[in-house]
């Protein structure tokens, strides 16, 4: 899980074709099972699609940033950002391509070609921000920065190893990005913004339902990073409420001061 690329609301990924632009070459265990290889295969192939989606969902928080006015600084890190999902994109499809025994790429991602909805004026663009950010950054970044860390520990495979490793340091910074976004939008709104956030917490997903595999390659799985759907489950039920505590403390903090508070202009559409 990366951050969600959305068109229309739709949250989108490209389909993936044959082609050696984006994968290099890996060596993986040549004694892991065909099962074993197959899911891996297609659980990488999802990360890279993910991860692929990112880059230019990155470059549309950019452009809304911007048209908000946003600090210099956010809108520098999601350039940033959109590079780390580049690199991680690319071992992600080679690691697939790898276990798969054929090279895997992105093929054209078309949604991008049909004109979007706009936001109606700045009130509504920065409302859409702050939840797609909460959900899709402060959510899913720190989900999938948990499931990389741990994976890369468990890992025994060293190409699994360094790229689980890369992805956990790079969502983890994108988490902190998220939540910087988050906590703009909050300061700048005013308390219809603040209250639809708060109203956010309680339709954000509370649990994911990964696949149960064979336990007879559980083990093998789990040497290449993979986390049981057990610990899934229970690492994404503490992410979400971890996020509802620091979203509450945010949130409260800044209604406290809300009396004689003066947020900065938007700029007009």
């Amino acid at each position: 899980m990366s951050h969600a690329l959305r068109i229309r609301g739709r949250v989108v990924v490209s389909p993936t074709r044959e082609e050696v632009g984006w994968a290099e070459r890996r060596v993986i265990d040549p004694a892991l099972s065909t099962a074993a290889r197959e899911l891996l295969a297609a659980a990488w192939l999802r990360i890279a699609r993910d991860e692929h989606a990112s880059v230019p969902a990155y470059a549309k928080i950019s452009t809304s940033l911007v048209a908000l006015g946003a600090p210099r600084e956010l809108i520098e890190a999601c350039h940033r950002a959109a590079l780390d999902e580049i690199d991680h994109a690319r071992r992600a499809f080679s690691l697939a391509s790898a276990y798969a025994g054929r090279t895997f790429g992105p093929g054209m991602l078309e949604a991008l070609l049909r004109p979007e909805r706009d936001a109606r004026d700045t009130a509504a663009l920065l409302r859409r921000l702050a939840l797609e950010t909460l959900e899709d950054g402060c959510l899913a970044e720190a989900f999938a920065a948990e499931l990389a860390e741990e994976g890369a520990a468990n890992a025994t495979d060293a190409e699994v190893k360094a790229t689980l490793a890369t992805i956990a340091r790079g969502e983890a910074e994108h988490c902190e990005l998220a939540w910087r976004i988050l906590y703009w939008c909050c300061s700048v709104g005013d308390g219809a913004l603040r209250r639809a956030v708060r109203a956010k917490l309680d339709e954000l997903p509370r649990m994911i339902m990964p696949l149960r595999v064979d336990p007879r390659i559980a083990d093998e799985l789990a040497r290449h990073g993979q986390l049981s759907a057990e610990r899934k489950r229970l690492l994404f039920a503490e992410v979400r409420q971890d996020l509802i505590v620091r979203v509450l403390r945010i949130l409260d903090g800044l209604d406290a001061r809300a009396v004689g508070f003066a947020a900065p202009a938007l700029v007009e559409a």
